[in-house]
């Protein structure tokens, strides 16, 4: 584990569990309403209990809405201090660099020294304050769902079992591919900012000696290989998307239904709530898994994205050094100094005190 990872954990720990709690009492609580639909399906409605269908409409609509009150609330206060911390750990890191050995910035990219001292460490905060516990609160919610599946059939939940070597296998290939395509971006979109740095930092040489087009050229080279590149994230992200949340979803939805509906031909035990509760079971517990897939994707995005930075940050340094600012103690006197260049006098008895 980097230093960066060592730091971030420490600060976000409180946040995190609070996080962690709070995720796993909206999912407990999301996962009363299939049992609700259930009960409502094969026994409120055969009494015709107007009553209780309308307390259970009401119990509907506020589990969401006190959701979104309290993770609103909630999520502001993260975002408000991930963005104080990400500003702290930036100032830090820009302090690490700075008090660097002169030969280490002559090895290193001044550019890319520039935009890793300034990247928003606040998304790599947010992500460890809200995407990990949902992460792990989402594992906790998909073997409690696993264990219900298993309480209404065995058949029912070991079939389930099925969606993870298909999704993961696909997930862990486009997780290291998209940590090496994002941190080879970040290399190309540092080697072209230098050298546009470069090119207006030296434009008396470039334009008395017509390398304008050249430059140009390069630069626009090294463009296409960058959105060349993004191109790859781009259909990387995409198809881990579509391949978990659209086919594999709607794939296993659908044959846990047909299972439902074979095993209610050989058993009274299920009924039509049940195909109902199974089916939102089902749709909660690939929901779950989704996430869980989609952070490990978002994990090798920022392990891409910050590689350099975390590198940065076991840089060692002694900040406690020449904290002093120079100063002149005794001034500097000149004293009739003669200086020619050429046969040409350029001081003459110049005397001078600094």
């Amino acid at each position: 584990m980097s230093q960066l990872e060592r730091i971030i954990k420490k600060s976000t720990l409180k946040y995190a569990v609070v996080a962690f709690g709070f995720c796993v009492l909206s999912e407990i609580i999301s996962l009363v309403s299939p049992r609700l639909m259930q009960y409502i399906i094969d026994t409120v409605i055969p009494q015709r209990n107007m009553h209780t269908i309308i307390i259970s409409i009401l119990i509907f609509v506020s589990i969401p809405l006190l959701h979104i009150c309290v993770k609103s609330i909630f999520n502001y206060f993260t975002i408000v201090f991930a963005r104080n911390k990400g500003n702290e750990y930036a100032i830090q890191l820009m302090e690490k660099i700075i008090h660097q050995p002169l030969r280490f910035f002559d090895t290193h990219n001044s550019i890319e020294l520039l935009t890793e001292s300034g990247r928003e460490l606040s998304n790599l905060l947010l992500f460890y304050i809200k995407d990990i516990p949902s992460y792990y609160s989402a594992i906790l919610s998909s073997i409690i769902i696993f264990i219900i599946l298993c309480s209404y059939h065995p058949v029912i939940g070991i079939f389930q079992i099925l969606f993870l070597p298909l999704s993961i296998i696909p997930v862990r290939y486009i997780h290291s591919k998209l940590e090496s395509l994002v941190n080879n971006v970040l290399e190309k979109n540092a080697k072209n900012n230098q050298l546009k740095a470069d090119m207006f930092k030296n434009i008396d040489y470039i334009k008395s000696n017509n390398l304008e087009t050249f430059y140009i050229n390069q630069i626009k080279k090294n463009n296409d290989g960058i959105v060349s590149v993004w191109g790859s994230v781009a259909s990387m992200e995409s198809l881990a998307g579509v391949w978990i949340n659209g086919f594999m979803t709607s794939l296993f939805t659908g044959l846990s239904f047909g299972i439902v509906a074979l095993l209610m031909m050989y058993t009274t035990k299920l009924t039509v709530g049940t195909i109902i509760s199974v089916v939102s079971y089902c749709e909660l517990l690939y929901s779950y898994l989704h996430t869980i897939f989609s952070t490990e994707v978002e994990k090798g995005k920022f392990e891409g994205e910050f590689t350099k930075t975390k590198e940065l940050f076991e840089l060692d340094s002694d900040i406690s050094t020449n904290q002093h600012p120079f100063s002149l103690e005794q001034a500097i006197h000149f004293h009739k100094v003669n200086f020619q260049y050429t046969n040409t006098p350029i001081l003459k008895n110049l005397t001078l005190e600094l």
